[in-house]
């Protein structure tokens, strides 16, 4: 089991008041190395364990096998949306690959929460797309 740095637990409490506070898109910047995966597979597993849905979203292979390390070292269960993997699509949390997911929105069940790695490619056309396809979702999104 991971444990939380002290500026992570300040970060997921942050964030928590802010959709408390009704709060639908909420940007974490932390530098690279801060644990911004470890932090999301916290906050994943924490609404998993509430029967809430979650995406969360990266752009490359390499990422995809970090968060899949990271999310068993925290021991939350997951699928995965990506090309060369077998897709578990009852799992409440799904580490998906953008240009995957944004071919397979029709196949996948809504999400309540969506964390975006590298938010910062959101105005691309693929990432945008999904975006708009979640309008109800809450979103929350992670930069360097």
């Amino acid at each position: 089991m991971l444990q939380l740095r002290d500026y992570q637990v300040k970060i997921i409490q942050e964030t928590r008041q802010f959709l408390r506070d009704g709060v639908r898109s909420v940007l974490i910047q932390a530098p690279t190395g801060s644990g911004k995966t470890a932090l999301t597979a916290h906050m994943l597993g924490t609404s998993s364990s509430k029967g809430i849905r979650s995406f969360f979203i990266c752009h490359r292979v390499e990422l995809i096998r970090q968060s899949m390390q990271t999310f068993d070292a925290v021991g939350i269960p997951y699928g995965i949306e990506a090309a060369g993997f077998p897709p578990d699509r009852q799992a409440l949390v799904q580490i998906a690959s953008i240009q995957t997911l944004a071919r397979r929105l029709n196949k996948v069940k809504t999400p309540k929460l969506i964390v975006w790695d590298e938010t910062q490619h959101i105005a691309s056309k693929s990432w945008s797309s999904v975006c708009k396809n979640y309008p109800d979702a809450i979103h929350i999104g992670l930069t360097a």
